[in-house]
């Protein structure tokens, strides 16, 4: 209720609500109701299936949609703004969509891309390392004179969900990184990662 004269009333739920009105004044007071005068429509929820990135850039993320009106019209925020239920092509990362309705009624949620942990180790290429493996957090990544530096220009952590533990970049006149981390003990993945995203290298290590 209001005693304002243009009251701006916030409805918690969706349906059909009542308006009474009453005016008073010296000679007296009078009442209009009127039933199911208000609408309050139903937003979108929203809900995700997803599928984790894995060496490229191939995760995707499909919002389920129930309440508000259809058809839904979608709004990703991925580097293709993409606009369709599904995200697809996406790197491991974080993701919002907007979600609108045939009233115009939206809703906007996010998720994250996970780093598959599937991946096949390539740790056996000969022109890099990771030693010592296992370690207690503290290691390094050697690569050989004959690796082009500019294939790698950063690298990542991930835990066996495929979180997102640890990220850096190497130096373009370096060929050995020295890591010292807080990782406690468990099975990680390495990556490196080339301009375009895609993983190049990755290998499981353990620490203990």
């Amino acid at each position: 209720s209001s005693n304002l004269q243009n009251p701006l009333i916030h409805y918690d739920t969706s349906g059909f609500f009542d308006v009474q009105l009453i005016v008073s004044n010296a000679s007296g007071s009078d009442t209009i109701s009127i039933s199911n005068y208000i609408q309050v429509l139903q937003q979108p929820n929203i809900s995700f299936t997803i599928i984790a990135s894995g060496t490229g850039n191939n995760g995707s993320a499909t919002a389920n949609v129930t309440g508000g009106t259809p058809p839904y019209q979608y709004q990703w925020n991925d580097p293709d703004t993409q606009s369709t239920a599904t995200a697809s092509n996406l790197a491991q990362g974080v993701y919002s969509v907007t979600v609108s309705d045939i009233n115009g009624c939206s809703s906007i949620d996010s998720v994250t891309i996970p780093i598959s942990n599937s991946l096949i180790d390539n740790s056996s290429t000969t022109n890099i390392r990771l030693f010592p493996n296992p370690n207690q957090g503290s290691f390094a990544i050697k690569l050989s004179k004959d690796f082009n530096i500019n294939k790698a220009l950063s690298w990542q952590i991930c835990n066996t969900q495929g979180q997102l533990i640890s990220q850096g970049f190497f130096k373009s006149d370096a060929n050995k990184l020295i890591i010292h981390s807080n990782l406690i003990a468990g099975v990680y993945l390495f990556r490196l990662i080339d301009l375009k995203g895609r993983t190049i290298w990755h290998q499981q290590f353990f620490v203990y």
